[in-house]
């Protein structure tokens, strides 16, 4: 109950209000009791019906699924035969037997001369060629101490560091003492004999045989270890503008190195230059006038219709914000907070510098300054020097010192010029003669033209169907378009052996894979100039009973017998015994049989089982929250049991799952001349047992002998018309007994929609857990409407509780008066004697 569950005064009258409230509430509170055990019994029915959806799903599973090796759908289930494969008198699995249902009884022998196999095409050699450097092409200027690169081997990447001496008075021995030296290197990262580099006409070449090999440059990072971002710049660029610019009316604010002015534009702009102007001019103005500053602090630029700002001095630090009355910073293409850092980085000097490199564009400069670092630095001013040189040489007209306190890097002398500081692009794959990220490997993603340099359209006919391929179809999408087809041939690629395969779908000799023209580009590329290396389809070859014969796969029936061969027998006999066992057939069926008792047990026990009463008047119902307080766990667990017995008597849905599938074991199926009684297996004439079924073994095993095929097609026939035809009637007269049974269960269990976007009966109702239906169910839907109701009722009930307290404060209140108002008048009657 809510009683009390605020802080309440009362009682001020003499009154136990609290009690009277509880009192007042009790019986509005047993129709909450009322609801919440209506709700636990929908509860109980759920996990009821979702108990018998998963026996059904159980017995379903085991015997009515062709998977399953205890089925009874499947014609080769009824087959009562063992069979015996011996060569020498051992077992062998050179060929494997399965004898269908009517084979004959006897002996076989059968000698294995040739297996069936299918065509298969393989390239000659190497698709992507030899990983071998361009001729001429070391360029020893990139290859000094400490440049790297990188080698993915199998997915796992390694960084190389160079020497840089590689010393020889002809190029051969600096190509031999360079191919040592990567050769030693990459063993220490992989290990030896996976990656062998070698001299190859003075350009490197790399064998990787069997493994997956790529080089490439390293990512380069030094910038930051010199304390500046990648790409820092002493500029910031705006958003692309539309001209005429009209009433651009309003401020906005730039600060210098903490002092902050707002600038007023007004007016309209015809081009961008005359806006660029005008902020030029009204910035740097606002800075000289009162701001302290005797120069320009920035000067503002064109680009692609943009508008860039660049400080003046890279020691400046520039902010731009929103002015405080018509802001217009976003009309101008810049954002709020936009900030151009200082120009200045604290460089890290315990990192290595040997071979390390980084660019410095310079406004006027068409290409970038590249700063190449030879050897470790220990001193920043060493630093100042190699790279002042380095601009000195190239007219860069700026320059870098130290700060005061020689921990800083900054740049000078920038009047007005943008500079901006990144990391170059490493070229040390190039310099070894190697593209970056080549591989030994195709790029199956890559087009034709990249991959091959195929150019144009290529018309290609494989088996009599005809493909047209372009330049920019990839590798990847050629053979899918090639495996989808009809053609009835997979192509493939192995990143291992570097080679393409086609390979026909099927074995035998007649399906040999005929490909023109057959000097076509494309199969030259995959294949090889000298054409592909083709392992030609055979038939299988053997002698069966003394009569050489061939068949064109390995996998063929003979009089009732489903052969496989597996291996050529080197000219011994398989001997194959078909020996008559009726007894496991006998067995499965009597397994099928008390499993189908078991199952329906278990569901009549549901629909029989009465409702418990407690007294003479009442049933068991869920135990209330103030009732679960006075008992123990286990007299908790055997009300509940009690309560929960009967929540199925005499239920429709169930009824109808065991009526259904008795009926179904004993209606006539339609072209079979036996019925289920006629092999034995009849109804228990005990009331008590409701159906279940009984065996005569004798009988039983009488039928298996002599009639085999009618048994097997008694349960597994199967009809031509779907599952979700609306013609079910005729389906279930052409049906077998375990086809009906499927149809039967599926009609209740099935998880998927049919055609009228419906899930089986049990599943509409109660759900399964572990899928969408576990909470798109009737019940469960019922079950979040009661929850709401419940809830619905306590938030009246609060608010009728309230009310009660609200009224009996009104009365103490009353009571109180009265009591003041008495109180009064008998002191003033006692002063009057």
């Amino acid at each position: 109950m809510l009683i009390s569950n605020k802080l309440r005064l009362t009682g001020f009258s003499g009154l136990d209000t609290e009690s009277m409230v509880e009192q007042l509430m009790k019986a509005e509170y047993t129709k909450v009791d009322k609801l919440k055990q209506k709700l636990q019994v929908l509860k109980w029915q759920q996990e009821g019906y979702r108990e018998m959806t998963n026996l059904l799903r159980g017995f379903k599973d085991k015997y009515l699924d062709i998977l399953s090796k205890d089925n009874l759908i499947s014609v080769s289930s009824f087959q009562a035969y063992s069979t015996s494969v011996k060569l020498n008198g051992a077992d062998t699995n050179a060929v494997k037997v399965e004898a269908s249902a009517g084979v004959a009884v006897g002996s076989h022998k059968i000698q294995v001369t040739q297996l069936a196999k299918k065509e298969v095409w393989e390239s000659t050699g190497n698709v992507s060629g030899d990983m071998v450097g361009n001729a001429g092409s070391i360029d020893w200027s990139k290859l000094s101490k400490g440049k790297t690169f990188d080698i993915t081997l199998d997915g796992v990447k390694k960084t190389i560091t160079l020497s840089g001496n590689y010393s020889g008075s002809t190029e051969t021995e600096k190509v031999d003492a360079l191919v040592a030296e990567l050769q030693t290197k990459i063993s220490d990262a992989f290990g030896s004999g996976n990656v062998t580099v070698s001299n190859e006409g003075n350009k490197i070449k790399f064998e990787a045989t069997g493994h997956t090999f790529k080089i490439s440059d390293t990512t380069n990072t030094y910038v930051s270890s010199l304390g500046f971002n990648n790409n820092q710049t002493n500029s910031i660029t705006g958003s692309q503008l539309t001209f005429p610019l009209e009433n651009l009316d309003g401020t906005f604010k730039i600060s210098v190195n903490g002092t902050e002015k707002e600038i007023t534009l007004s007016g309209s702009y015809e081009t961008i230059d005359e806006l660029a102007t005008a902020l030029n001019t009204e910035i740097n103005d606002a800075f000289k006038a009162d701001g302290g500053f005797d120069r320009d602090v920035v000067n503002v630029k064109v680009v692609d219709n943009k508008l860039k700002i660049v400080s003046y001095s890279t020691s400046d630090e520039i902010k731009l914000s929103k002015g405080s009355t018509n802001d217009i910073l976003s009309k101008l293409g810049f954002s709020n907070g936009a900030k151009i850092s200082k120009l200045e980085g604290a460089v890290d000097l315990t990192v290595s510098d040997i071979g390390k490199e980084f660019n410095i564009y310079v406004e006027g400069k068409s290409e970038p300054i590249l700063i190449e670092i030879a050897d470790d630095i220990t001193d920043i001013d060493d630093l100042k020097t190699i790279i002042n040189d380095k601009l000195n040489a190239d007219n860069a007209g700026i320059s870098v010192d130290v700060s005061e306190g020689g921990d800083k890097l900054i740049f000078v002398n920038s009047d007005g010029k943008e500079i901006k500081i990144a990391n170059s692009t490493h070229k040390t794959a190039d310099a070894l003669g190697f593209k970056n990220g080549a591989t030994n490997n195709l790029n199956l993603q890559d087009s034709l033209k990249n991959v091959f340099g195929i150019t144009g359209t290529v018309n290609l006919e494989i088996n009599g169907v005809s493909f047209t391929f372009k330049e920019t179809d990839t590798v990847k999408s050629v053979m899918d378009k090639i495996n989808n087809s009809s053609a009835g041939v997979t192509l493939s690629y192995s990143s291992v052996s570097d080679k393409f395969m086609l390979q026909s779908d099927k074995e035998g000799a007649a399906n040999k894979i005929r490909i023109s023209p057959e000097d076509n580009i494309l199969i030259e590329k995959m294949f090889g100039q000298g054409g592909p290396d083709i392992k030609h389809a055979t038939d299988a070859q053997f002698t069966l009973d003394g009569v050489p014969t061939q068949r064109s796969s390995n996998t063929f029936e003979v009089d009732g017998i489903k052969y496989t061969l597996n291996s050529v027998t080197n000219g011994e006999e398989v001997e194959i015994t078909i020996n008559s066992d009726p007894e496991k057939l006998v067995t499965k069926i009597k397994d099928f049989v008390d499993a189908y008792n078991d199952l329906i047990s278990k569901i009549n026990a549901k629909t029989s089982e009465s409702r418990k009463k407690a007294s003479k008047y009442e049933y068991y119902m869920p135990l209330t929250d103030e009732q679960k307080k006075e008992m123990s766990e286990k007299d908790i667990e055997l009300w509940e049991e009690a309560a929960k017995a009967g929540l199925f008597k005499n239920d429709a849905t169930l009824q109808k799952i065991t009526d259904s599938m008795r009926r179904a074991l004993y209606d006539a199926v339609e072209g079979v001349g036996i019925r289920i009684f006629d092999i034995g297996i009849t109804t228990s004439t005990a009331y008590t047992d409701k159906g279940k079924l009984v065996i005569d073994e004798a009988k039983l095993r009488k039928a298996i002998e002599e009639n085999p095929d009618q048994i097997a097609e008694l349960f597994s026939k199967k009809s031509s018309i779907s599952y979700d035809s609306s013609n079910r009637a005729q389906r279930y007269e052409q049906n077998g007994l375990s086809s009906r049974l499927l149809d039967i269960i599926n009609d209740n269990i099935r998880t998927t929609v049919d055609s009228k976007g419906y899930r089986g009966i049990l599943i509409e109702k109660a759900g399964i857990e572990n899928s969408v239906t576990n909470v798109n169910n009737m019940m469960t839907k019922e079950i979040e409407r009661q929850s709401n109701a419940i809830d619905e009722l306590m938030d009246r009930l609060a608010d009728k509780e309230n009310r009660y307290f609200t009224m009996f404060a009104r009365m103490e209140s009353a009571l109180q008066s009265m009591n003041n108002q008495s109180s009064y008048l008998t002191s003033m009657l006692s002063g009057w004697q």
